[in-house]
């Protein structure tokens, strides 16, 4: 789990690079092309958030369930693997299909465009913020975990307090999360050509607790 979670993150980062290097290369010749290409950068990044933050919960959870033997702890393990899945496959097919075909979010702004549609504005920003705070949630509740898990255990006061300290830190991530919120209900990309403005509305965010 470990291992696919680097790789796709590195994948992730990678990608991001190429965006604004070959964006801004193609941006001297061709700014509707460089435009073109940042935002196919863009898209494949964000579609890429849905299964990498659900891989990353799920690491967490299944490290969690490998230490915890009371069954109140294993099913609530259980239920936040549901959640979290529950959450982001739908999210990353919304991601992936926002516009109609997929490949329209950053060929649009091309000149001459090819035809093709984008859902509402309002719904990607509107599933961003539904993903992130039940998201949220179900980092507090792993965040929380390991202290219930290390209740009983008969370790020194001093010890139990080091460790779950250090297996709770998933609780900045949370606040992490709230701070974004206030970001989010404004993050259309607006990209005009001409008269045309054209709104590849999406939302993209680096998971921070991949830096932990």
């Amino acid at each position: 789990m470990e291992d696919s979670n680097k790789l796709i993150y590195t994948a992730h980062n990678t990608i991001s690079v190429w965006g604004i290097v070959y964006a801004s290369q193609a941006s001297q010749t061709n700014p509707l092309q460089g435009q073109s290409i940042a935002l196919h950068s863009w898209f494949i990044c964000e579609v890429l958030y849905a299964p990498l933050s659900a891989l990353v919960r799920s690491s967490i959870a299944l490290f969690l369930l490998r230490i915890a033997t009371v069954k109140w702890h294993r099913y609530t393990i259980y239920g936040t693997l549901i959640i979290v899945w529950a959450l982001s496959i739908p999210f990353f097919f919304i991601l992936l299909f926002q516009c109609n075909p997929p490949q329209h979010f950053y060929e649009q702004v091309l000149d001459p465009a090819p035809s093709g549609t984008c859902i509402n504005h309002a719904i990607v920003p509107r599933a961003t913020i539904a993903h992130s705070v039940i998201g949220a949630l179900m980092d507090f509740v792993l965040a929380l975990l390991p202290i219930a898990i290390l209740w009983d255990v008969k370790l020194s006061k001093r010890t139990k307090a080091g460790v779950a300290a250090l297996l709770g830190m998933g609780l900045l991530y949370v606040f992490i999360v709230v701070l974004d919120l206030s970001m989010v209900t404004n993050t259309s990309v607006i990209i005009k050509r001409g008269n045309r403005a054209h709104r590849p509305y999406s939302v993209h965010k680096i998971h921070p607790r991949l830096l932990k």
